[in-house]
């Protein structure tokens, strides 16, 4: 009798201890980083969303996919490759959203494109708002027709992209911004301006540095505190006069970690060095989420010293 009143209480206590583990978590995991996302979502718990405006660049391997979020909306910008629908999806979910309210797309490369059909078999897809293109390759013009079928079947609205269209979405105002007479197809890429709580935030799809002096010759004030590093990093994109122009204090490249295209290319990386631009890489560490209130930043892994 003694020894199962033993019993009883050890297991007793190890409740109390595990319900108080749980207790300090959930505490603390507004202030952590992806890192608490991911054991939260291992623990089948449901995610406490950041407070206010958030940027989140989703690590999904050699591609890119953004989230604007103020804790429970979701816009998207972008959504990864044709294997990123379920990473994209748990990101969101993460981020305390339960469906997208629009997805923005930079130009329909199948990295930038090729995770909606799975994405929208996860979550739902308000709208979704994308440029007229005609592929130049066989491989982006099967991902375009896997997008347009997929987006009837769920019934997504699909909203034509024009210079200038501003949409008010999950606390962000987001401007569309065009090159022009782009010859290159990179260089039709649709820009995005997405400001918040006084801050900026340039996202240029995989932009080259033709089309970002294109932008500045046009007179688009490509001021920013948040930068999303063109193409991946390639050494082609976010040259010299785009961050003068932009000068921002953060900057994060989405690649995937020992890429066959050597992204990020240590001449961009010297770019920003020189312009003073501390920057972060979803291939090092891994998902990276910026408060924009303060410039915090949330990274699965973080950098050496921090």
């Amino acid at each position: 009798m003694a020894s199962r009143r033993k019993r009883s209480r050890a297991l007793y206590y190890a409740g109390v201890g595990l319900l108080i583990a749980l207790a300090i978590a959930a505490a603390l995991l507004p202030f952590g980083g992806e890192g608490w996302q991911a054991a939260y979502r291992r623990l089948g718990l449901a995610a406490v969303p950041p407070e206010g405006a958030n940027v989140t660049f989703l690590d999904v391997g050699q591609g890119a996919a953004a989230c604007l979020s103020d804790g429970e909306r979701i816009c998207l910008i972008d959504c990864g490759g044709p294997e990123s629908g379920v990473l994209v999806a748990d990101g969101v979910r993460a981020l305390g959203g339960r469906e997208i309210d629009l997805l923005l797309i930079t130009h329909p490369h199948s990295d930038h494109i090729g995770g909606l059909p799975t994405l929208l078999e996860q979550l739902p897809v308000k709208r979704v708002a994308m440029a007229d293109w005609v592929p130049d390759s066989r491989e982006d013009a099967d991902a375009l027709q896997a997008l347009e079928t997929a987006c009837r079947r769920a019934g997504c609205e699909r909203l034509p992209l024009r210079e200038g269209d501003t949409f008010t979405v999950a606390g962000f105002t987001v401007r569309a911004v065009f090159a022009r007479d782009a010859e290159q197809e990179n260089d039709r890429s649709v820009a995005f301006l997405a400001s918040a709580e006084g801050r900026r935030v340039l996202l240029t799809g995989d932009m080259t540095a033709q089309a970002e002096r294109r932008m500045i010759a046009a007179g688009v004030d490509l001021r920013c505190d948040l930068l999303a590093v063109g193409h991946h990093g390639s050494s082609g994109a976010t040259c010299e006069e785009l961050l003068e122009a932009a000068r921002p204090s953060l900057a994060v490249v989405s690649c995937g970690a020992d890429n066959p295209y050597g992204h990020p290319a240590e001449p961009t990386l010297d770019r920003l060095r020189a312009a003073g631009v501390r920057w972060l890489r979803t291939d090092l560490n891994g998902t990276v989420r910026i408060r924009l209130s303060d410039m915090a930043v949330f990274a699965e892994r973080p950098p050496a010293g921090e």
